[in-house]
């Protein structure tokens, strides 16, 4: 009888142990999703000290720690080295594929999902996901082939799947990658792109609905059916209003993702083919001043100037309402410029600037597209339009204290780059220009200390 009672209270206790211990590693990898790697690493150790034979189980914590650390190259070494105390390494890479593409380390994101579609065993949302982001990835770095081939391998899943695993892929998780293999398949595969955006608005009204929506209006223009085109789309545009609205209502980048970009874009193809080129204007001019982020922005503002061109060269005057648009039109014009100037690509970003600045001359991003412009000037040894930039700055905004910033700015500029009368210029225009600005003291602190230097 006593010896009975010990056993089972050595059970007990033990049962007790392994409970305790599994709520810690619960914690820890809590803590590592949620991005707190080195307090995940302190209460593993504890719980290593405390629970001795929890040491097996550590290994794949150990991982998620570094993955969790964005020690990306040692975790993805230690999956590789530790295979035999790894039991389950498919989330691990997951995680890892996952933690890195949302860091932007794509090299080490992209590995890590081909290992983990190596690993996969079922289909499911975590998988299909995957490879949505997978094939993303690709398709960003322009390898759409590639991109083509991961998705038609989740959907088909021989290469991704045992075959014994063999199931249909239906539901939420195939929507998504369903919807992205159609966009690629619109000219190499049309029949199949068709048949694979019918399948995704048969699933939902949501974004996977409209964006099959855009791409069955793609197909239908390729296949020059045109009435059907525009009869359909004319119908839809009530519908992807409404779906536009609940996007914006949960937080999405409208601008960038709202399926009503491509859909006003096409319809707008579809009046021009008509011959109904001021009804094709105000859908290219819609896109392009609301949507100016999304793939069909640029391709609206082209086919928007175009046929301005036709108009005024017929003598006919455009006159078109941006209303509250305008400022998210002014935003889009700019954007390529400045990415250029980021890049440092100067050479490339000043026409580009000049450009947008000839469209919006005086609007609420003119005075900094004028002051990286003048920056631009100065990197590229231009004295004469870094000058004539100041100038405009000083006398035609010399009411808006951030032309001042920008003159400072220039000026910080050229006197990096050892140019000192240019920079002493750029200070003077400031000064003269605006002298009630706060900086103004501390502007003619600092260049009587350089002066007398």
């Amino acid at each position: 009888m006593l010896r009975r009672a010990t056993t089972l209270a050595l059970l007990l206790c033990l049962l007790q142990s392994a409970s305790a211990f599994e709520e810690e590693f619960q914690f820890v990898e809590g803590l590592t999703e949620e991005g707190f790697p080195k307090l995940a690493r302190i209460v593993l150790e504890r719980t290593l000290q405390k629970f001795p034979d929890a040491a097996p189980a550590a290994p794949e914590l150990r991982v998620r720690i570094l993955i969790a650390e964005r020690n990306f190259a040692e975790a993805g070494s230690s999956i590789v080295n530790q295979k035999s105390s790894i039991v389950n390494p498919e989330p691990l890479w997951l995680f890892l594929a996952e933690t890195a593409y949302a860091a932007r380390k794509l090299p080490a994101a992209e590995a890590a999902y081909q290992n983990y579609f190596k690993k996969v065993s079922e289909v499911n949302e975590a998988a299909g996901q995957a490879a949505f982001n997978y094939g993303e990835l690709l398709e960003e770095r322009g390898d759409d082939a590639a991109a083509k081939t991961v998705y038609e391998q989740f959907l088909n899943l021989p290469g991704i799947l045992p075959r014994r695993s063999r199931a249909k892929v239906d539901g939420d998780a195939a929507r998504p990658v369903k919807a992205k293999l159609a966009a690629l398949l619109v000219e190499d595969d049309p029949d199949r792109a068709l048949k694979l955006a019918e399948e995704v608005q048969l699933g939902g009204l949501d974004l996977w609905f409209g964006q099959a929506v855009v791409t069955w209006s793609r197909l239908m223009t390729l296949k020059e059916e045109w009435d059907e085109a525009q009869t359909v789309l004319e119908m839809q545009l009530e519908l992807l209003k409404q779906l536009e609205q609940s996007l914006e209502a949960q937080g999405q980048p409208v601008s960038l993702v709202s399926p009503l970009s491509g859909a006003r874009y096409w319809l707008g193809v579809c009046y021009e083919h008509e011959g109904k080129q001021a009804e094709a204007l105000h859908q290219f001019y819609n896109v392009y001043a609301k949507y100016g982020d999304s793939e069909w922005g640029p391709l609206a503002q082209e086919k928007a100037q175009a046929l301005k061109d036709h108009f005024e060269a017929q003598g006919k005057t455009v006159k078109i309402d941006l209303g509250a648009n305008l400022a998210k039109m002014e935003e889009s014009t700019f954007r390529v410029a400045r990415r250029l100037f980021f890049d440092r690509q100067y050479t490339e970003a000043v026409p580009v600037y000049l450009s947008a600045l000839n469209e919006f001359p005086e609007g609420s991003e003119s005075i900094t597209a004028l002051r990286e412009l003048c920056i631009s000037s100065i990197h590229l040894d231009d004295e004469l339009s870094a000058k004539t930039v100041g100038l405009y700055l000083s006398e035609r905004f010399a009411h808006d204290p951030k032309a001042g910033d920008a003159l400072l700015a220039a000026g910080k500029t050229a006197l990096d780059a050892a140019d000192h009368p240019l920079a002493w210029w750029m200070y003077d225009r400031m000064i003269e220009s605006f002298p009630t600005h706060p900086r103004v003291p501390a502007v003619l602190y600092s260049l009587a200390g350089l002066r007398k230097e």
